[in-house]
């Protein structure tokens, strides 16, 4: 196990005593401290009340290892007629990457990489749409069980004061009937291409042919509940 990885559990054992409830963080050990929170929606639950604005946000785990991707889409915060879309994708840390020096970011390779992009009305009211049509706001699929080295999307939003939660794990038909991803990755604006979903090899999930990969690797299984995650507990 590397330094980088023990500092890391370190001082994520010690930040449990914070809670593990997604308070917007964008730092990775925060991120990691309220993953399922973040995963489930349990933010956009929490203060999903009557008059409150619409919320989307959709998480697709690509082998958490290997990519993870994230899309919050948020209406009300910015002029009227648009909607703020905030995309993030990571990916493996690159630890030679890390600067040194005072005002040096030592958990930047761990952060992703971020793009923000305006939507307009109409683009928002087709996200909407096209949600709906994959079944968004139906009865999620209770009991499927979510692991960190599958293909998945996991989609939560708040419209109109009603909250909604739902899952679609490849390989099946829900997930290739599924066509939000084509609008969210025609909006994102970070550059990184899509790990698109494969039967991958246990020897390339955990990392043996790149012993660097494998190193310090979470690994953790989720459970779909009646409206969210259930039996959540932190990473660490």
């Amino acid at each position: 196990m590397t330094t980088a990885t023990l500092i890391l559990r370190a001082v994520g054992a010690l930040l449990l005593l914070a809670g593990c409830a997604y308070q917007g963080a964008t730092d990775p050990l925060s991120r990691k401290l309220s993953w399922y929170d973040y995963l489930g929606g349990g933010d956009i639950k929490s203060a999903c009340v009557e008059g409150a604005p619409d919320r989307y946000r959709f998480v697709y785990n690509a082998i958490y290892s290997e990519q993870v991707r994230t899309y919050d889409v948020q209406t009300g915060v910015g002029r009227p007629g648009e909607t703020l879309l905030t995309a993030r994708v990571i990916g493996p840390p690159q630890l030679g990457s890390v600067p040194i020096g005072e005002a040096a970011d030592v958990l930047g390779p761990w952060r992703g990489k971020i793009a923000q992009t305006w939507l307009r009305d109409a683009d928002v009211a087709a996200l909407s749409a096209t949600a709906r049509e994959a079944g968004l706001f139906a009865p999620p699929p209770e009991g499927l069980r979510l692991h960190s080295d599958r293909f998945y999307w996991t989609a939560a939003a708040c419209e109109k004061g009603k909250f909604a939660f739902n899952a679609y794990l490849w390989p099946s038909e829900r997930f290739d009937r599924l066509q939000v991803p084509k609008l969210l990755f025609a909006w994102d604006q970070t550059g990184v291409r899509v790990n698109p979903p494969r039967k991958a090899t246990a020897l390339e999930i955990h990392g043996r042919v790149t012993p660097e990969r494998g190193e310090g690797r979470l690994e953790f299984e989720v459970e779909v509940g009646d409206n969210g995650l259930k039996g959540t507990r932190p990473l660490f």
